[in-house]
């Protein structure tokens, strides 16, 4: 399967449902999810394999570094 996510644009982002971390076995972890315009839904991984979560940052025009979190709904 080829998934393209290239125009779309980021509809929400907030963190995992308890659910959705149970389903990838990260049960007791946080996990931002980035839902797209289309229904896809992308969450970083701590590595390759999948075993847990990860943090996701951007790096501003400026240079400047940040942390992406999701803000109050």
């Amino acid at each position: 399967m080829s998934l393209h996510i290239l125009g779309k644009t980021v509809k929400r982002l907030r963190l995992m449902s308890p659910e959705e971390l149970i389903d990838l076995g990260w049960e007791g972890d946080r996990g931002l999810c980035l839902e797209l315009s289309d229904g896809t839904k992308l969450f970083p991984s701590r590595d390759e394999e999948g075993n847990g979560p990860g943090a996701l940052f951007f790096q501003h025009t400026s240079g400047e570094v940040f942390r992406v979190q999701p803000g109050p709904d």
